[in-house]
């Protein structure tokens, strides 16, 4: 196994145990928004911390295209936390990372529509059948929990600021380096969720709390999780081919799913785990096409 490959795995296994950690901060008496926005402004505050050293040959860059910036920002990371942390408050880790992995067909469709992109029988074929995964993950055809409308909704909006994050940084890249893309995209959204009511809540629940546990879980989320994790990965992508990385974070899932299983004794039906599966196998299929 190369170290390339090492990194990537290392940083999907990170992402992995978000599920459970968020779970555990939501049975401690936090909010979903809450714990989305305490990871955001931490991961924030740490990559600010190194941003006079590392930002300034970008500065000027990033104010010219502050916009896309922001969009890239506020859509593909504080909106991707608050929907997929509030669905994991509302049904659990598995089935919120279920849909969150419908993300490959979200790209389809807002590939053809921002970037012009056109949609080959394959690609369609692939998004076809991760939607099957879709309904029988949410128990369409028999058998298992089926979760809330909420639910249902917040997962999808997951998977689909999840896929934009690419779609828009795709646009961005060719405007500013990647990693001016990366600070600006938690500086942006960190600085914004000082204007949401969750945050300050969030905060004055971690100051009330006794024990130091909490503080310790969103240490973990922003600091091995979030910007440890993005390193490894960016570091990765430098030796291991796209295709190959596909395939490899798969393990996101399957972490997340097996520490639900084990540690939260989240248990789903056959059926609704095969669904899970074409989910994730549609996904990676996909990516590889568009690696090629």
């Amino acid at each position: 196994m190369s170290v390339g490959v090492l990194f990537v795995a290392l940083a999907a296994a990170s992402w992995g145990t978000l599920g459970v950690i968020a779970t555990g901060l939501i049975d401690a008496g936090f909010t979903g928004f809450e714990v989305a926005a305490l990871r955001v402004l931490f991961s924030a505050i740490a990559l600010l911390a190194a941003a006079p050293l590392v930002l300034r040959s970008y500065i000027r860059t990033m104010l010219r295209h502050w916009p896309l910036l922001a969009a890239h920002s506020l859509i593909g990371v504080l909106f991707y936390n608050v929907a997929y942390f509030l669905a994991i408050a509302e049904m659990g880790v598995t089935f919120s990372v279920g849909l969150l992995y419908t993300s490959p067909v979200w790209t389809l469709l807002f590939a053809a529509i921002l970037l012009g992109e056109r949609p080959t029988p394959l690609r369609v074929a692939l998004a076809s059948g991760a939607c099957v995964g879709v309904a029988l993950t949410l128990g369409i055809g028999g058998g298992g929990t089926v979760p809330s409308a909420t639910g249902i909704v917040l997962g999808l909006a997951a998977g689909a600021s999840y896929a934009l994050y690419p779609v828009i940084g795709k646009k961005a890249v060719k405007r500013v380096h990647s990693t001016a893309l990366l600070f600006s995209s938690f500086i942006i959204s960190g600085l914004a969720t000082l204007t949401l009511s969750p945050t300050w809540s969030g905060l004055r629940r971690l100051g009330e709390t006794s024990g130091s546990d909490a503080w310790a879980a969103l240490l973990v989320m922003s600091l091995f999780g979030t910007i440890f994790s993005y390193f490894l990965f960016t570091r990765g992508l430098h030796t291991v081919p796209a295709s190959t990385i596909a395939v490899i974070t798969t393990i996101e899932p399957l972490v997340a799913i097996a520490l639900a299983a084990t540690i939260l004794d989240e248990a789903l039906s056959l059926l609704q785990y095969l669904g899970i599966g074409l989910i994730i196998a549609s996904g990676v299929f996909s990516s590889r096409l568009g690696a090629r």
